[in-house]
């Protein structure tokens, strides 16, 4: 029970702490104690991340690192107490706990949903935190054993670092540390409605309208015609795209789209407060900060939060209480740091993916395309746009410098959604999820004249209503999957695998009988199985294949998602299924040949009895050494 606190402790400890160098320093001078804990939790994200990579960098253990940065940053309490001065929330008693609406969502919809490790992409980012483990500093491709990882996995360092501290799997983990980074979330949404004015009425409705404003017409949309029509989907843009149903549903999935939102959150606040008392001099370094780390945490995010700063740079040039003349030089002095930042950020981000051969690819939409989205973004933001021409209409609600620049960064945010094609399945959409945070201020001021000046306080429950129908619309479902034919238990770092067929002891044998490193080759399997064997493998079997745990095609994750050569997938594929498939000897021992020279190391086989009976004769003749005889699966190392 004691180290359970103790880890539990921990976990809170590096949630604040690694941001409290930048966050209670002379930066945020200006700023009371709440908003500077708001932006030591968003910071804390590089921070831990950046401390991870450097400690690596520097020969310390993986076992050792998550220990040491723990007491490191210990020493910026000393920054904390230095700075404190206690400043009374308003109506706290009523406001704080709002932020537990989103983790309790969190909890119970995991405690409702035994299978939540097969959602999403969750296979594909514990293999990463696996290959980081292993490897901080140049992750391996678990998927493309040899190579380096095409995908950007700077952010991941966080959910290794809280993921030793708790001495759980990354499959397991997220499960804990998602309802404390929805709890920062709405603490910081909080924040943010405060900083444009906002009373305790706004305050208390900003983490549930932060987390659930976004399409709920769309969701409730979709529920009703796909429930009457079956054709609905085909006229999907006029109800939005699912995936920005309600942004506070990315707390629900282990990704690392919920820590660019924490970290688009925090330049929110400063931004906005910068509008009444922050100097130039302060600022820029502070938002600097916050583009590099967001652009290394979540590369796509990177342009909208150049975007901010540059709106930012606009709500100054309105500043009148500066000269002109000093408002363009601070504004030159903003955008030429951006330039620089933006630039030191893409080249961080490339040098990640080395062996990625395919860039990003971001492009213009065609036109048939840009009024689809354009209706899609309209009908997933039609609530934040009704709050904004409200504040258009009641001009004295915010300061006209937080009203132009929540203007510009939500129409520059929202027109990248509509405008850019940005592969791996339409990745624009997210962001709608950003336009939607920059009128989250409007929305709960809108709420907020609602209750207190409209003398129709139904107008708020019958929006508030619509709101959280739309959340529990598209959450509901989620806790209705399937139940997959196989169980997983936990145990430390790893997880086990448990099926009729015996896979799981297989996959077991692979994980405690070899080395850290060690390829697998394999055929068809039911599931993705590098989580359960923390081992890379040759490469992915079948290219059009769906796994438990992938989210997406396999030959699409590779070549489009991770950038890998085309060629270089085609000849591992060949090889692969000349050594599994062929009946012709010289062809599968020239396809071992290849596949040896190709990885220089010795490798396992994992092989289906059933299905590769002449594969078996061939290992015995080659003396390979058998690790496992299963019924069904054998488990073999070849030197």
């Amino acid at each position: 029970m004691f180290e359970i606190l103790l880890r539990g402790i921990s976990v809170v400890l590096l949630l604040f702490l690694p941001g409290a160098w930048i966050a209670f320093s002379r930066l945020l001078r200006n700023v009371d104690i709440w908003d500077r804990f708001g932006v030591s939790f968003a910071l804390s994200i590089p921070m831990s991340c950046a401390q991870y990579l450097t400690l690596a960098y520097a020969g310390m253990g993986t076992g050792t690192i998550p220990w040491a940065i723990l007491t490191i940053n210990l020493g910026s309490i000393w920054f904390i107490m230095r700075s404190w001065q206690w400043v009374p929330l308003q109506n706290y008693r009523l406001i704080i706990p709002s932020t537990l609406v989103l983790p309790l969502i969190v909890l119970v919809v995991h405690a409702n949903a035994p299978y939540v490790y097969q959602w999403s992409h969750t296979f594909l980012h514990a293999d990463l935190i696996y290959a980081l483990i292993e490897n901080p500093t140049a992750p391996e491709e678990w998927q493309l054993a040899g190579l380096g990882t095409g995908y950007p996995w700077f952010g991941h360092l966080q959910r290794v670092l809280l993921g030793q501290v708790l001495d759980q799997s990354p499959i397991n983990a997220y499960l804990w540390i998602n309802p404390a980074m929805a709890f920062g979330f709405g603490v910081l949404s909080i924040l943010v409605v405060r900083s444009v004015g906002g009373g305790p009425v706004a305050m208390l409705l900003a983490p549930i309208l932060a987390a659930l404003s976004t399409n709920p017409i769309g969701v409730l949309g979709r529920a009703i015609s796909s429930s009457l029509w079956n054709g609905a989907e085909r006229y999907h843009h006029f109800i939005g795209d699912a995936r920005y149903d309600a942004t506070g549903l990315k707390f629900l999935f282990l990704n690392t789209n919920q820590l660019g939102l924490i970290l688009m959150l925090a330049m929110l606040l400063t931004i906005l407060r910068s509008a009444t008392n922050s100097s130039p001099k302060t600022a820029i370094p502070l938002w600097i900060l916050l583009l590099v780390g967001i652009g290394l945490v979540y590369p796509l995010y990177l342009p909208a939060a150049a975007t901010f700063l540059g709106a930012a740079g606009i709500m100054w040039v309105l500043d009148q209480t500066q000269t002109m003349k000093s408002r363009l030089k601070n504004v030159s002095l903003l955008y030429a740091s951006v330039l620089l930042g933006t630039a030191c950020t893409y080249f961080l981000v490339t040098a990640q993916t080395n062996d990625r051969v395919a860039g990003a690819g971001i492009e213009l939409h065609v036109p048939g395309q840009i009024w689809r989205h354009g209706v899609a973004a309209a009908t997933g933001l039609l609530i934040p746009v009704a709050a904004w021409v409200f504040a258009l209409m009641n001009r004295g609600i915010m300061p006209r410098e937080q009203l132009t620049f929540l203007t510009l960064a939500a129409f520059a945010a929202g027109s990248m959604a509509v405008l850019l094609h940005v592969p791996n399945f339409r990745n624009e959409y997210k962001y709608v999820m950003v336009a939607s945070l920059c009128g989250l201020p409007f929305v709960a001021l809108w709420s907020e004249y609602l209750w207190r000046k409209s003398k129709r306080p139904w107008a708020l429950g019958a929006l508030l209503l619509l709101i959280v129908a739309g959340g529990f619309a598209t959450a509901y479902p989620r806790t209705r999957m399937y139940e997959p034919p196989f169980q997983v238990t936990f145990s430390g770092e790893d997880q086990r695998l448990t099926d009729a067929e015996g896979l799981g002891d297989a996959l077991a044998v692979i994980r405690d009988r070899t080395e850290p490193g060690t390829p697998t080759l394999v055929a068809a399997t039911p599931l993705h199985i590098t989580p359960f064997t923390r081992r890379p493998i040759y490469i992915l079997y079948d290219d059009d294949t769906y796994l438990t745990g992938l989210g997406m095609k396999t030959g699409y994750l590779l070549q489009d998602v991770k950038g890998f050569d085309p060629a270089l997938l085609t000849s591992r594929q060949n090889r692969l299924d000349a050594f599994f498939n062929s009946e012709v000897s010289r062809d599968r021992e020239q396809a071992y040949s290849l596949i040896r020279s190709e990885l220089g190391e010795p490798f396992t086989v994992l092989s289906d009895n059933v299905h590769q009976p002449a594969l078996l004769s061939w290992m015995d003749s080659r003396g390979a050494e058998l690790l496992h005889a299963g019924q069904r699966y054998s488990v073999w190392y070849l030197e």
